[in-house]
Formats: structure tokens, C-alpha cells, sequence
């Protein structure tokens, strides 16, 4: 069982990590930071907008909001925002 939720994990970060190149790319992003970008208003935008768009989005990975991908509540809604569509 804790394999598969593994297995789940995994899927869904490549899922994330995959949706980010691609931005990046299609933006034209190429300066990455250590620290995240200060957030936009939550209740506007919500929290994985936040997550994914401004602290994804512009922060190497290991840095900032990506260690918050480690707690599975947060990786799921992170994974639902970019693989289901739930943008804005």
C-alpha cells in the first residue's frame, strides 16, 4: 500500500514538474529564484493558483513552495489545479 501511495506521488510531481517546464518555456521564464514572489490575494486567486503560478513558477525546485509539495494534502490540490484544469 505505502508503494502504491509512492507510486501516486511520484505521478502526480511529474504531472506538476511537467506543467511548470512547459509554462516556463511557453513564458519565456528563464530567471529562477531561491526565494518565492510575494503572493496575490488568496481569496481572488486561491491557494494553488499561489502555489503553482507565482511560487512554482519562479522558484527552483527544492526551493520555497516546492517543499510544501511534500505534504500530501497540498501535492493533491497542486496536482487537481494542473492536471484537472481547476485554474482560475
Amino acid at each position: 500500500m505505502n508503494n502504491r501511495r509512492e507510486d501516486e506521488s511520484e505521478h502526480k510531481l511529474h504531472v506538476i514538474r511537467a506543467y511548470i517546464e512547459h509554462e516556463r518555456e511557453r513564458r519565456r521564464i528563464t530567471e529562477l529564484s531561491t526565494m518565492p514572489l510575494p503572493e496575490l490575494s488568496c481569496f481572488g486567486y486561491g491557494e494553488f493558483f499561489n502555489l503553482v503560478e507565482r511560487q512554482l513558477m519562479y522558484t527552483n525546485e527544492g526551493f520555497g513552495g516546492w517543499k510544501e509539495l511534500s505534504n500530501p494534502e497540498i501535492l493533491d490540490g497542486a496536482y487537481r489545479y494542473v492536471a484537472e484544469g481547476k485554474r482560475g
